[in-house]
C-alpha cells in the first residue's frame, strides 16, 4: 500500500493514525476547523465520512460547497459519504458497542481495499444525549476504538458541542482521545490514558451524567 500523505488539522500535522476529540462552542468555529480537513482528505484521494443529524446535513453540504469542496462529484464517486446517527451509531435501534465497532472496522477495511486506501471521519456526538442514559456506554466505545485503531491508518474525529455535555463527560472524553481540538487549536492530550486503564476505571465507578442539567452553565 502506498504511504499516506500528511494529514493536517488546523495547521498541525497529525500522525498517520489519529483519534481526535473536537470541542466547539459555535457552529462557525467548528466549520472553520472541519472544512479544510474534509477538503484535504478529498484532495489527497482519501475517503471522507461525515456523520451528523439528518436535519443538519443540508447546512453541512451547503457549507462544504461554499468552501469550494467538490461535493457532487465526490459523492458520486463514493469518496464522500454522509450518514446520520440512525444509519451508524443507532443502526440497531439503540447504541450497541460491538455492532458500532464492527461497522467502523468494515468502513476502514473497505476504504483500504478501494481506490481511496485511507479514511478520515468526523462524527457529531450530540445524538448520545437523547439515546443514552449516562456516559458509560459511549466512553467504553471511545476507549475500545483505541484497540481497533492499532490495525488501521486513519483519522477519526469525534465532535462534541461544549454547550450540551456535562463536565463529567468532558473528563471522560479527554481520557479516551490522544489528540484534542479545542476550537481551532489542536494539541497532544496530556489527560489521555490507555484503553485498558480507562476501562478498568469505568468498571470500578458508577454512572456519570452525560448532558448538562437544565439551565446549568459550566466553565
Amino acid at each position: 500500500m502506498p504511504a499516506r500523505l500528511p494529514v493536517h488539522l488546523c495547521g498541525r500535522r497529525l500522525d498517520s493514525t489519529a483519534h481526535v476529540c473536537a470541542f466547539y462552542d459555535s457552529d462557525d468555529e467548528h466549520y472553520s476547523a472541519i472544512l479544510p480537513y474534509f477538503a484535504e482528505g478529498l484532495a489527497h484521494g482519501e475517503q471522507v465520512v461525515s456523520i451528523c443529524d439528518k436535519a443538519d446535513q443540508p447546512e453541512r453540504l451547503d457549507r462544504m460547497m461554499a468552501a469550494g469542496i467538490p461535493v457532487a462529484p465526490a459523492m458520486e464517486a463514493d469518496q464522500l459519504k454522509l450518514f446520520c446517527p440512525e444509519e451508524t451509531y443507532l443502526a440497531e435501534g439503540a447504541f450497541d458497542i460491538p455492532s458500532m465497532l464492527s461497522r467502523v472496522d468494515t468502513l476502514l477495511e473497505e476504504a483500504k481495499a478501494s481506490q481511496f486506501r485511507f479514511l478520515r471521519t468526523c462524527g457529531e456526538m450530540s445524538w448520545a444525549l437523547s439515546a443514552l442514559a449516562n456516559t458509560n456506554a459511549l466512553m467504553e466505545y471511545e476507549a475500545r476504538l483505541g484497540y481497533l485503531l492499532r490495525r488501521h491508518e486513519c483519522t477519526l474525529m469525534c465532535a462534541y458541542d461544549t454547550r450540551k455535555f456535562s463536565r463529567a463527560t468532558f473528563k471522560d472524553i479527554l481520557s479516551t482521545h490522544p489528540q484534542v481540538l479545542i476550537g481551532t487549536t489542536i494539541v497532544e492530550n496530556p489527560y489521555y490514558v490507555s484503553p485498558m486503564e480507562f476501562l478498568k476505571e469505568l468498571l470500578a465507578r458508577g454512572p456519570q451524567p452525560l448532558g448538562r442539567p437544565a439551565g446549568a452553565t459550566e466553565h
